[in-house]
């Protein structure tokens, strides 16, 4: 602080203090009293009366200059609201990905056109989307529900479960997409919002139908719908 005071006066530069009769340091005043004690004149005062010299600054020769300041979101992509965490699947920071995930659970959720309305309608009662973005949405989503062979695997089931937790032995949880049961056979669909298919996903779903056969399931087929190229996979 006391630098700051004496290094922004224009022409003159005046500092008071309080004297005390007996000489103890528990301020700055006790320290500027202390370090002039035997320059004050006989009325307090310390006076220096010669122009302060400014030194000019030399301009370092390597010193860089930027046309832009390059800056990022991804420190600030750290610090999310712990009220909005819970959310963090659905309302993703990166617009594709947020797109993607929107998709994935309003498709994981709803099998016909009346289920993909009312689903967005909640998200935006919910405040987790506009009411600007919904028909888009529900045009991205109808879109893959009317791919031809998704399409007629869905309307060949007889019951959907979606999204219900499956717990395994050691007590971790599981969630396909979507398990469509069938007279003489369970199919297991998950989608996928990635341009790249990756064996991993072929290892989730295998996962799901090593579960299943546990559970006493038969007759168990695995497919990935890859959304962004519309292709449907059999595992």
């Amino acid at each position: 602080m006391l630098y700051v005071a004496t290094t922004r006066s224009k022409d003159y530069l005046y500092i008071a203090t309080m004297a005390k009769k007996e000489l103890k340091l528990s301020n700055m005043g006790d320290a500027i009293n202390f370090t002039f004690d035997e320059q004050f004149d006989e009325n307090c005062v310390y006076e220096i009366v010669e122009p302060v010299t400014v030194e000019s600054k030399v301009e370092a020769s390597n010193f860089i200059n930027l046309n832009s300041y390059p800056t990022t979101t991804r420190l600030s992509e750290l610090y999310i609201p712990s009220e909005d965490k819970h959310l963090k699947h659905l309302v993703n920071i990166e617009k594709s990905g947020r797109k993607g995930s929107l998709l994935h659970d309003i498709l994981a959720s709803a099998n016909t056109q009346k289920e993909v309305d009312d689903y967005t309608a909640n998200l935006v009662l919910q405040g987790i989307i506009k009411e600007e973005e919904k028909q888009k949405l529900i045009s991205s989503a109808l879109e893959v529900l009317e791919h031809p062979e998704l399409k007629e695997i869905l309307g060949n089931a007889s019951e959907s479960i979606v999204e219900k937790n499956i717990i395994d032995t050691n007590g971790k949880l599981h969630r396909p997409d979507r398990v469509l049961i069938n007279n003489d056979e369970v199919i297991i669909l998950d989608y996928k919002f990635t341009l790249e298919e990756s064996d991993k996903h072929i290892e989730q779903v295998n996962n799901y139908k090593v579960l299943l056969t546990e559970m006493g399931y038969q007759n168990i087929k695995t497919y990935l719908f890859y959304a962004v190229k519309g292709k449907l996979k059999l595992v």
